[in-house]
């Protein structure tokens, strides 16, 4: 579920300010109350009402090696992922499981078409 975006969370808090009942404007809003009233008291407290940054592990293949895989899948076009895995290994000195790779290679829109003359 996507956060509900900054401009929202700023009318349902100045819809507070013309009605006072947290009731009335969450359904006004198409919101539940529990998330009204969080809005609501962080307004009240000061805070932003910006969306926080959801937890979780960063990536360990950021930007900056997109062009390192790019590269290495157009000198090395018939091999496997396993295969792409170690060459990035001996490229890099970044170890990554097939699964990361594999996630790249969907990010980065690259086909693991084989060419059936290599077998």
């Amino acid at each position: 579920m996507r956060a509900y975006s900054l401009d929202l969370r700023e009318r349902i808090v100045a819809g507070y300010h013309e009605t006072p009942v947290i009731a009335e404007v969450a359904r006004r809003f198409k919101i539940s109350e529990t998330a009204a009233r969080r809005y609501i008291c962080a307004h009240q407290a000061g805070q932003s009402l910006a969306p926080k940054p959801h937890p979780g592990r960063a990536r360990k293949l950021g930007t900056d090696t997109h062009h390192i895989i790019r590269d290495q899948v157009t000198a090395h076009p018939d091999a496997t992922l396993l295969e792409h895995v170690e060459l990035f290994y001996a490229t890099t000195a970044i170890r990554v499981c097939f699964k990361t790779m594999d996630r790249m290679f969907t990010r980065l829109e690259i086909s693991r078409k084989k060419n059936d003359l290599r077998h």
